[in-house]
């Protein structure tokens, strides 16, 4: 429906699918139903530069100084092991999370922008990506919950003026 819209988009599953074993490092925990930090960054940074690209301004730069392992999950990475209600301790493997920042220049331009989005973007949240590239964080969470929270009337995508809203 968006191809026939005309309307650009980034659906990053072919894209980890093919690249998942060329990856120096796992992009999914493989008790987790998001991707890891890992994932998450290498998606945030694709998304950035393909923004870029579109407003043909330099946005803030993800730079990854190196990548850690442990066998302790954690944030998101074991959100599936935490719904089962297992009797044993589950192994788990050894999961990267990186070391970044976010560099900026005097020409760096920090866009507003609205997130329609499913729960993978509340990672870059977590990590702390939105707060640091965006000049602000509005989330509609599948298009239904409006974020950040607004009066109960306007608490939902579908009772807002829409044209206003991507406008401002």
């Amino acid at each position: 429906e968006l191809d026939s819209a005309g309307v650009s988009y980034i659906d990053f599953t072919g894209y980890f699918i093919e690249n998942r074993d060329l990856s120096p490092h796992p992009l999914f925990a493989k008790y987790g139903s998001h991707w890891n930090s890992y994932g998450a960054l290498i998606a945030a940074d694709s998304t950035i530069k393909y923004i870029e690209q579109k407003l043909e301004k330099r946005l803030p730069e993800i730079i990854i100084d190196r990548v850690n392992y442990s066998i302790r999950p954690k944030n998101h990475d074991n959100d599936i092991v935490r719904t089962m209600n297992l009797i044993w301790e589950i192994k788990f493997d050894q999961m990267p999370y990186p070391d970044y920042h976010i560099e900026k220049s005097d020409d760096t331009f920090v866009p507003r922008a609205l997130f329609v989005a499913d729960s993978f973007y509340n990672i870059w949240e977590l990590l702390g990506i939105i707060d640091s590239v965006f000049d602000n964080n509005d989330f509609w969470y599948y298009h239904e919950d409006v974020y950040p929270q607004r009066d109960h009337e306007h608490s939902n995508a579908w009772n807002l003026n829409i044209e206003e809203e991507i406008a401002s």
